[in-house]
């Protein structure tokens, strides 16, 4: 039997605020900066951005290089396209980044 595709958790920016434990106003305002560098995400027909599972692993791993000394938000943007475009994490899921919470 095929692999049947997993279905997608789709997080507001309020959810996602919580999960990753920062103020709503800071990720959209990282959201934002990732757009402009490039990054895509899934919008509703009002425009409003709805996080899929790869979009948590993304910011995680921004404000992972972030917090680096030395590290601008800018540069870490940056660092997180490179890294983006090297890897593939649309295929991962956040079972364990989101600790089995449903919203």
């Amino acid at each position: 039997m095929p692999d049947e595709p997993k279905e997608q958790n789709v997080y507001s920016s309020g959810d996602l605020a919580t999960l990753l434990k920062v103020q709503e106003s800071t990720v959209r305002k990282y959201a934002g900066m990732l757009q402009e560098a490039g990054y895509t995400f899934l919008k509703n027909e009002y425009g409003h951005r709805g996080y899929l599972d790869r979009d948590v692993i993304v910011f995680k791993r921004l404000i992972e290089i972030k917090n680096h000394p030395d590290m601008t938000l800018k540069r870490a943007v940056n660092a997180v396209m490179a890294w983006v475009k090297e890897s593939n994490i649309v295929g991962h899921d956040t079972t364990d980044i989101a600790e089995n919470v449903q919203y």
